[in-house]
């Protein structure tokens, strides 16, 4: 009788060569539109940072406002399990906020707590706007720059690109179900790292930070096929 052999599950199974490449064409085109957002909000960051100051509409303008309320908050984050098996708590720290209301608006803006000490309402305050946006703000001698929605509003669309290249990768290296699981894992990491540092990687080079997370994504589909390679 001819031995049949081992025959995998339909989760550890390869798809075939006309599906993966499908897939690597869908993760293509679906990283196509997150990546042009990003590309347009590098270019308008940059022609923020090379604006002079002045009262035109390509300007980073100049505006005075007046403190008008002050409030503290909390920011708490989860600390790890400690070893042992002894449960992790939570780490805390103050915010301090201002109100500043000027011709063109009002915002709450962050700042530090001598500013905060020190300022009083109905204090002075100078500001510098971009395209309605508040960027730098001086009150009693205390600056503080906060960087525009452009730079800000990148994190969702490099975590797209991302991902977008975790499933081509997926998808030329493995294309097999069981390892779905891993990668999802891994692009759940990359995805909590690019949201908190990813922007400002990004502003530094565009051409490295996309190379940067192409080789991410090819290193960990190699290491996931090498340990699940049958």
């Amino acid at each position: 009788m001819k031995p049949t052999g081992f025959r995998p599950s339909w989760y550890d199974r390869r798809l075939p060569y006309w599906l993966r490449g499908l897939v690597v064409l869908a993760a293509a085109f679906g990283a196509l539109l997150p990546a042009k957002s990003v590309l347009d909000g590098h270019r308008s960051t940059v022609a923020y940072r090379q604006a002079p100051v002045c009262a035109d509409d390509g300007c980073v303008q100049a505006a005075a406002g007046e403190v008008r309320d002050r409030d503290t908050g909390e920011r708490c984050t989860s600390t790890a399990t400690s070893a042992g098996g002894a449960s992790g708590g939570e780490s805390c720290s103050t915010s301090y906020s201002l109100r500043i209301v000027w011709p063109g608006g009002s915002q709450w803006l962050e700042v530090g707590p001598e500013a905060y000490a020190e300022a009083r309402t109905g204090e002075r305050a100078q500001l510098r706007i971009w395209k309605g946006q508040v960027v730098g703000l001086d009150v009693l001698g205390h600056s503080r720059a906060y960087p525009p929605a452009s730079q800000t509003d990148l994190g969702p669309p490099l975590i797209l690109v991302w991902l977008a290249f975790g499933v081509a990768g997926w998808a030329v290296l493995s294309g097999r179900a069981v390892t779905l699981l891993p990668l999802g894992f891994a692009g759940l990491m990359g995805s909590i790292v690019i949201q908190m540092v990813g922007a400002d990687i990004f502003m530094w080079s565009p051409p490295v930070f996309f190379g940067a997370l192409a080789a991410l994504a090819g290193g960990v589909g190699l290491a996931v096929r090498a340990v699940f390679r049958s």
